[in-house]
């Protein structure tokens, strides 16, 4: 199961699990006929509630995905090799660099101007920046 079934998984619990007992709470307060003096109190409780479970939710997730490495990567994955011999699937990673080496400006991927497959062209020094293959 991956990380984002298993968190969305969780969040659907953790919303049914908190949405059924303040759906009852309505029905009882509705029934008991208490509900307007009760809910403009108790729903601003529940809601800042709910967001702070939500919020500490989405840190947990958050801290979890960057510490298996997830998160925060910037590598440019090159078509994958299969290969008889492995079981898995053997790809080929390049590192780009965030900064260019002579100029130290931001190189952006998405606006980047290639060279070739291997070569890289600052948009601001435009010099060559050789790709390094792990």
């Amino acid at each position: 199961m991956s990380t984002t079934s298993s968190a969305r998984t969780i969040l659907v619990i953790l919303l049914a699990s908190f949405g059924l007992p303040l759906l009852f709470l309505l029905f009882l307060f509705e029934y008991l006929e208490i509900s307007e003096y009760v809910l403009p109190i108790l729903l601003p409780i529940f809601g800042f509630t709910l967001l702070m479970l939500i919020v500490i939710f989405g840190f947990i997730f958050g801290a979890i995905k960057w510490a298996s490495g997830k998160a925060g990567t910037m590598q440019y994955q090159h078509s994958p090799r299969i290969t008889t011999t492995m079981h898995h699937a053997q790809r080929k990673f390049y590192l780009i660099p965030v900064n260019c080496p002579h100029c130290q400006s931001e190189i952006e991927l998405g606006r980047a101007e290639w060279r070739d497959d291997r070569t890289i062209i600052c948009s601001r020094c435009f010099t060559d920046i050789e790709i390094q293959k792990t």
